[in-house]
């Protein structure tokens, strides 16, 4: 597997993570606490998608240019 693959795979698993944090904020019965919680969770993901995603342009890249 090569490093763009498996940076895509990482990606796959934050986008996932993101949207089940979504969709547990819509949940009413949280308190203000959980939603806290699950926001700084959010943040956390943006920031590590943003980081895999501009490492993954790297790699796909790099790749480029080994293949010319």
């Amino acid at each position: 597997m090569t490093d763009e693959e498996k940076l895509k795979g990482y990606i796959d698993e934050v986008r996932e993570a993101i949207c089940l944090d979504w969709k547990n904020l819509t949940t009413k019965n949280l308190t203000a606490d959980q939603r806290k919680a699950i926001r700084e969770h959010l943040n956390i993901c943006n920031s590590t998608l943003k980081d895999l995603v501009e490492r993954n342009r790297a790699a796909s890249q790099k790749s480029k240019l080994e293949n010319h």
